[in-house]
């Protein structure tokens, strides 16, 4: 159950595993429940706890974030793209003697320099799988 069981989960953004330890643990306590009633401790019985776990929130989440892994091992994710947009601001933000140009034409030329590549769009292919 939970952590033991391997029941957590990088999502990016977030670390879980809290909620799946206590769901987890609720769906073994109501196998062991129901194999107490039975008077039946067999692996055919307590078999149950696994369907319980296939068909719960736990099982469908685990599988929707499988790729997680390999889109966190992206650099990109930690250098390349929040430079890009810290670069975006700062063209955006910052004041000195020279007029501004427009807005848009700030906002896609630096997307477009820094975004509108193959590399970006082999990661966007990775980080939607997500």
């Amino acid at each position: 159950m939970g952590d033991a069981a391997g029941l957590g989960l990088n999502m990016l953004v977030t670390v879980r595993g809290m909620e799946y330890a206590m769901a987890s643990g609720l769906l073994a306590g109501r196998t062991i429940k129901m194999a107490k009633e039975k008077n039946d401790f067999s692996a055919s019985t307590l078999s149950h706890y696994d369907r319980l776990l296939n068909e719960s929130f736990i099982t469908k989440e685990m599988n929707n974030y499988q790729n997680t892994l390999s889109v966190l091992e992206n650099e990109g994710l930690f250098s390349k793209y929040p430079q890009a947009i810290s670069n975006l601001f700062e063209k955006v933000m910052s004041v000195d003697e020279n007029p501004k140009e427009g807005l848009y034409q700030t906002i896609f030329r630096e997307l477009k320099k820094d975004f509108f590549n193959f590399q970006t769009f082999k990661d966007w292919l990775q980080f939607r799988k997500m």
